[in-house]
């Protein structure tokens, strides 16, 4: 998600070292999140993480996810880009 100069989105930590996150990010499509076709990662520091989401995504078709929370991380996103 994107406004302006904030962007959030969600993704899965690989790994912490030295108070950073190696994170594999998903990408939103409609309701849903996939994951891209060349991995997306990137290291960031933990204070850029806004929330930890529960469980695992799950499958809603061969290569689309939701996650139970879903709801709960629109509200958090959405909160992002007011702020």
């Amino acid at each position: 998600m994107l406004c302006g100069n904030v962007c959030a989105v969600v993704g899965e930590i690989q790994s912490i070292t030295d108070g950073n996150a190696t994170i594999s990010f998903m990408k939103r499509s409609g309701k849903y999140f996939i994951w891209p076709v060349k991995p997306d990662t990137d290291t960031l520091p933990l204070s850029e993480i806004l929330c930890s989401i529960d469980g695992e995504p799950i499958p809603v078709s061969k290569t689309r996810f939701q996650f139970a929370n879903a709801a709960e991380i629109d509200a958090v996103l959405m909160q992002t880009l007011i702020e």
